[in-house]
């Protein structure tokens, strides 16, 4: 194994679990493997203020991958240094083809959720990220800029299908992934945690085989296709697990810690 230089971590089931805890021994394992030399990058679906607790709680960060890669954001100064934003057109195209089918969906201005009309997905959602909502009814006939991303809600029971509509119903320039169970991440093509990733690696002069990374579902793919090291944690979605190189112990299990205890420590 090469010397690893970076360790990009997703946030969500995969160092966070349902119940949003971030464990004492993944804690102290991801600071460790900072003290150690290795670059810790989160690389997460969150906004910039969904993830700062997780990024708080840690400081172990110089960089961060934020909305499933449309950001690199510096910690020191909350600057952004590299970006990627659907245009005014795909966020009006992917906000109605999702509520021609009867889901949910919702764009984001900075790290304000914009939303047609309250609803019980957007209370529980901005509710655990403590995120500010707008309520605009005319969201459907506006032009919004730089919107990173727009989230569409689905039953998890009917996830698949209704990606599959979306995806007929969708250019094939956009991206359509899944972060948690019944989220569905519409994006540009190019705003992918992969390539937010390698413009990273890039930056620091880091080779791609010096580099882990650790997610569990689609929206995490291309980077742990990228990297040297590809881990999908035991909980992770069927497809990642069979591309990635290692599949590692559980997030419930701290897959991650064990990771790091195993092969960085």
């Amino acid at each position: 194994m090469n010397k690893i230089r970076i360790l990009a971590l997703d946030i969500d089931d995969t160092i966070v679990d349902s119940t949003f805890v971030l464990k004492e021994r993944t804690i102290a394992a991801i600071r460790a493997a900072h003290a150690s030399g290795v670059k810790v990058v989160l690389c997460t679906g969150r906004g910039i203020i969904a993830s700062k607790g997780v990024r708080d709680t840690l400081n172990v960060s110089e960089l961060s991958v934020c909305f499933g890669g449309s950001l690199v954001v510096r910690e020191s100064d909350g600057k952004v240094l590299h970006s990627v934003y659907m245009s005014p057109e795909d966020v009006s195209l992917s906000m109605n083809a999702a509520f021609s089918i009867g889901l949910h969906s919702q764009l984001y201005q900075g790290d304000y959720v914009v939303i047609r009309e309250e609803n019980e997905f957007t209370r529980r959602y901005t509710k655990v990220l403590a995120l500010p909502f707008i309520e605009v009814p005319d969201i459907l006939e506006r032009r919004y800029n730089e919107v990173p991303k727009v989230l569409v809600y689905s039953p998890p029971e009917h996830e698949r299908e209704n990606l599959e509509k979306l995806r007929r119903l969708l250019p094939s320039h956009l991206h359509l992934l899944t972060s948690k169970p019944g989220f569905i991440e519409i994006g540009a093509k190019e705003s992918t945690k992969g390539r937010a990733l390698q413009w990273i690696a890039d930056y620091w002069g880091v080779s791609s085989d010096e580099v882990v990374a650790i997610g569990d579902n689609t929206l995490d793919m291309d980077m742990i296709e990228w990297a040297g090291i590809g881990c999908c944690v035991d909980n992770g979605n069927p497809m990642v697990k069979e591309r990635a190189d290692m599949v590692i112990p559980s997030c419930s299990d701290e897959g991650v810690a064990w990771f790091i205890e195993n092969f960085i420590l």
